[in-house]
C-alpha cells in the first residue's frame, strides 16, 4: 500500500503527487503499521528527496504535513533525520 503511493507521489503529474501524499498523510495519521511500512521503504529519504526537489506549494504543504505526522511522539523519525 506504501510503496505504490511513494511512486504516485514522486510522479510528474501535479495532481497525482498532491493526492498520493495527502493519501500517505492520512493512512500515516491512523495506523502505526502503516507508518512502519513507510520507514521500511526509506520514506524519510523519500520526504527529504522531494522537499528538495519541488517548489510548488500545495506540494510542499502536504509534504510538510506528512512529517508532521512523524514528528508527533515518534523517536524513529527523530533518529532516522538525525
Amino acid at each position: 500500500m506504501v510503496e505504490p503511493l511513494l511512486i504516485a507521489a514522486s510522479a510528474n503529474v501535479h495532481e497525482l503527487r498532491v493526492l498520493a501524499v495527502s493519501a500517505l498523510v492520512n493512512c500515516c495519521n491512523h495506523s502505526e503499521d502503516i507508518r512502519e511500512m513507510f520507514y521500511q521503504k526509506q520514506g524519510d529519504k523519500f520526504l527529504v528527496d522531494m522537499l528538495t526537489s519541488t517548489n510548488d506549494d500545495i506540494y510542499l504543504v502536504c509534504l510538510l504535513k506528512l512529517i508532521l505526522t512523524f514528528t508527533k511522539g515518534s523517536e524513529k523519525f527523530s533518529q532516522a533525520v538525525s
